[in-house]
């Protein structure tokens, strides 16, 4: 006897108890762990003899509705055996399979739930009456921020950026997310340094639906982007060599004092 007479597991035991542990955190409750293990351990076997081997546990009800679960989960096979309703384990090989399944189903959540989160941040503001404030980081997360920047519905931009210190990482997202903020006209007011190629840039702002205003670099460095938009201000830091971070901030009043600095400092 072990410590408070309780009675120590044997390897058996132990074995059994970790194997229904990893089965529930794939996804199965008690219930359906205890029963798959009854099946993988024994092969083939018929309702009843299921529903006896179970009672300690279970119900007859409970084991027949769990291995209609399991079936829908094709994690066991039904079938008829001597006019007998008979179930038998499919390959555990289902169960790798099924956690590809969940990878899929929270990825696609992910996507919903990123999808709506401006509308949920809005209501979250409006019910609280705070700042939103939503953190992103890496090339995946910094692009999250320019399709937001640049996605359709908006009048204008206002922004200061310098595209000299970018690093080329960035190449790919501008090449794509540009001619999405031309496409849908969403004109571009931008404060950038007098250097040769934004002065090559600004010659193109008509057709690239932009009015930059050109300033001296040394004067008025320009480390990070600032893009100013609807209730939001988005800043981020992708300069080369920099771990890529950048925030959304979802405020009004904010928004709309660093909307009239901009105007300011454009003659507006």
């Amino acid at each position: 006897m072990g410590f408070f007479g309780l009675k120590p597991q044997n390897d058996g035991e132990r074995i059994t108890s970790m194997k229904l542990e990893i089965l529930e955190r794939i996804g199965l409750n008690t219930n359906e762990s205890y029963v798959y293990n009854i099946l993988l351990t024994n092969g083939e076997m018929s309702a009843p003899d299921i529903a006896e081997r179970a009672h300690l546990k279970l119900t007859r009800q409970n084991t027949y509705t769990v291995l209609k679960s399991l079936t829908k989960k094709r994690l066991i096979e039904e079938f008829d055996k001597r006019k007998k309703l008979t179930y038998r384990v499919e390959h555990p090989q289902k169960l790798l399979e099924t956690i590809e399944n969940q990878k899929k189903e929270l990825e696609e959540n992910e996507k919903t739930i990123e999808a709506i989160m401006p509308e949920i941040i809005s209501d979250y503001n409006l019910a609280h009456n705070k700042p939103g404030v939503v953190y992103y980081e890496g090339l995946k997360g910094v692009k999250k921020i320019f399709e937001d920047v640049y996605s359709p519905g908006k009048d204008e931009v206002y922004g200061c950026v310098d595209p000299t210190l970018f690093d080329k990482s960035f190449d790919v997202v501008f090449k794509e997310l540009v001619p999405q903020r031309i496409k849908n006209k969403l004109l571009s007011k931008a404060i950038l340094p007098d250097t040769p190629f934004t002065k090559t840039l600004a010659k193109k702002d008509k057709e690239q639906y932009r009015v930059s205003k050109l300033v001296n670099s040394k004067k008025y460095p320009l480390l990070a982007e600032i893009d100013v938009y609807e209730d939001k201000i988005a800043m981020m830091d992708i300069s080369k060599g920099k771990d890529f971070v950048g925030i959304i901030i979802e405020n009004k009043a904010i928004a709309e004092t660093l909307k009239s600095i901009f105007k300011l400092a454009m003659n507006e």
